[in-house]
């Protein structure tokens, strides 16, 4: 019995099908082009976000290119999101996706990782605690009218979240 989202009851479980799912995702897509010039205008987008860097010093630019990435990733996923009518998974991933901006621009400002993250013995990063504070206080101290759209952009996000 076929269930939501390429899932199947077998056996009274939920069997997972990532080949249906797979393609449930590439009809979204497909389908998502009746958006029109919003649907073209945000795949492009998110392709400028993949290809605006060029290069990326491995010791200065590190926790930045991982930011910007994570922006990239939120955003696509927002998008698809869209797409599969999931608006509160969208208002999630376009938080993150701020939150994540908001520290690739710290990290503009402090480029080293220690000031992101702790290294464990087998070389994972774990995040420090208040990061987030303090580059969004960097932000307002260094950009005010930038953190005032970031902090509109943010609410905007919480209150469209809210049931």
């Amino acid at each position: 019995m076929k269930g939501y989202n390429g899932h199947r009851a077998k056996e009274g479980k939920m069997v997972y099908d990532i080949k249906e799912l797979s393609q449930k995702e590439n009809d979204l897509i497909n389908k998502g082009a009746k958006y029109g010039d919003v649907f073209h205008h945000a795949n492009r987008a998110i392709n400028l976000m993949g290809s605006f860097v060029k290069k990326i010093d491995k010791t200065e630019g590190y926790m930045f290119g991982i930011f910007v990435a994570q922006v990239r990733k939120c955003t696509a996923l927002a998008f698809l999101s869209i797409l599969r009518q999931h608006d509160v998974q969208c208002q999630m991933m376009l938080r993150q996706a701020l939150e994540a901006g908001a520290l690739a621009c710290y990290a503009l400002y402090k480029r080293k990782s220690k000031d992101f993250a702790r290294e464990d013995p087998d070389g994972t990063l774990i995040p420090r605690s208040g990061v987030l504070d303090k580059a969004y206080k960097w932000i307002l101290g260094k950009y005010p009218k930038h953190s005032k759209s970031a902090r509109n952009m943010k609410k905007a996000i919480n209150d469209a979240s809210l049931p």
